[in-house]
């Protein structure tokens, strides 16, 4: 276990998973966090986790936190989400990167352009790497809000 001191309103980030976890108050030994993560990603106190594998008739074996699944390593997706999370430095919220037909679409929300170019580099990047993968085009669907 990784134990980190922070003061309110600083922040910790784990870049490859999108989120970011904020101290918003503390209050004598009660600590209010901030989390910010990506939409599909499941957020649970640890008792609330343990009452919904307790309810899962097809759980079993001791209640425990989720593990993460690993990604499949031919899936240009998950990669170039992966790079982009990395070189924007959670600079992305709401990233999505989805396959329609034969295009890849980007979308989500950044806060600059510099955010934006950011991104657009990070796919060049990842491209060149993945070599042709069934793929024509990238496109963008990011809003940038100032």
């Amino acid at each position: 276990m990784l134990v980190l001191c922070r003061k309110v309103g600083e922040e910790v980030v784990l870049p490859t998973q999108g989120v970011t976890i904020s101290v918003v108050q503390v209050s004598g030994k009660r600590v209010r966090l901030g989390i910010h993560a990506p939409p599909d990603t499941a957020i649970h106190r640890l008792e609330t986790w343990q009452r919904i594998r307790a309810s899962d008739p097809s759980s079993s074996g001791p209640q425990q936190a989720p593990q993460p699944v690993p990604d499949a390593p031919d899936d240009p997706c998950k990669r170039l989400s992966r790079s982009i999370k990395r070189r924007a430095g959670g600079r992305v919220r709401s990233l999505r990167v989805e396959r329609l037909g034969r295009d890849l679409v980007v979308s989500g929300r950044v806060n600059s352009y510099y955010a934006r170019q950011l991104v657009q580099a990070a796919v060049s990047e990842a491209l060149a790497t993945m070599g042709p993968n069934g793929h024509d085009d990238v496109r963008y669907e990011l809003d940038v809000v100032l």
